[in-house]
């Protein structure tokens, strides 16, 4: 049940969009949505921008990822250099 007409509480919104409130909740306070407000300890969002919400496309990597597989790089680096000088 809409809040107001134009407007969907976080839970609503999750459903809508089939992911968590707590997800909801981040994307809000991310500003993901435009003219959401915060009442209390819940969010009040207008329903136009639950629906024009553009997910991240299925392949889309999250932040740190490639600073996750370049550190993994320089870390077997590190280790195979340490056994060559260890060899010396």
């Amino acid at each position: 049940m809409a809040i107001h007409e134009n407007l969907v509480s976080a839970r609503e919104a999750a459903r809508i969009l089939n992911v968590t409130p707590t997800r909801i909740a981040f994307l809000c306070r991310q500003g993901r949505f435009e003219n959401a407000e915060k009442i209390g300890s819940g969010w009040i969002i207008p329903l136009e921008a639950v629906m024009t919400h553009k997910r991240l496309s299925p392949g889309a990597k999250p932040r740190g990822y490639k600073d996750k597989e370049y550190l993994m790089q320089i870390k077997a680096e590190a280790s195979s250099f340490k056994e060559d000088v260890s060899h010396d």
